[in-house]
Formats: structure tokens, sequence, C-alpha cells
């Protein structure tokens, strides 16, 4: 609550980790990806109907990990704290619900 004048007003919260493109579905819809802004972390999870299991956290090449995009193998994650960059990790295809993140591309 912020005071201003005589009467004192409400003003919503600013969330410092808010951000959109958080979550990444695979377009085959067997992988859920999310950022961890507070840890610098993407996470990978297997999807089961209902049900997820983590597969894997990974550093996300940065800080503040806040959105991630998908384009064929490979996973994209903005990491806007700091300077900012871009890192791109191959998702592997040897088992088709297990990702691995052997090789980044930071720009």
């Amino acid at each position: 609550m912020d005071r201003c004048g005589p009467q004192a007003r409400w003003r919503p919260a600013v969330d410092p980790l808010h951000s959109q493109g958080s979550l990444r579905l695979s377009a085959d819809h067997r992988l859920l990806f999310a950022v961890n802004a507070g840890s610098g972390t993407i996470s990978s999870f297997a999807v089961d109907g209902t049900r997820l299991t983590l597969v894997s956290m990974e550093p996300s090449g940065g800080s503040e990990p806040s959105a991630l995009a998908q384009l064929g193998d490979l996973l994209y994650v903005l990491n806007s704290g700091g300077n900012g960059n871009v890192t791109g990790f191959h998702v592997g295809r040897e088992r088709a619900a297990w990702p691995r993140f052997p090789t980044r591309h930071a720009t």
C-alpha cells in the first residue's frame, strides 16, 4: 500500500519474476519445459495424460530465465537478468520422452 495524500491507495504488487512464455509444451505433447527464474534453471517434465514427471533440471545459461520457445529439436531460453542472452538447447530424440541438453548456443 502506498500512501499518497490524505488517503491510502492500493497498488498491485509487481512480481519481479513474472514472465510470459515461461511454460512450453512440445509439439508432440510429450514434454513440458519450464523456466525457474529464482534458481536460473530450466526444468523438463515427461507428460503422461494428466501426470508430469520431472526428467531434468539444467542451468539456463544465464540469469533469470523468463521465456521459452521451441523450433524443431532446439529449445531457446530468454535469460533476462544481467546483460541478458538467449541460450539454445538440443532436445534429445533417442528416447522421445527424455530430453537432453548437451549443447548450448549463447548469443
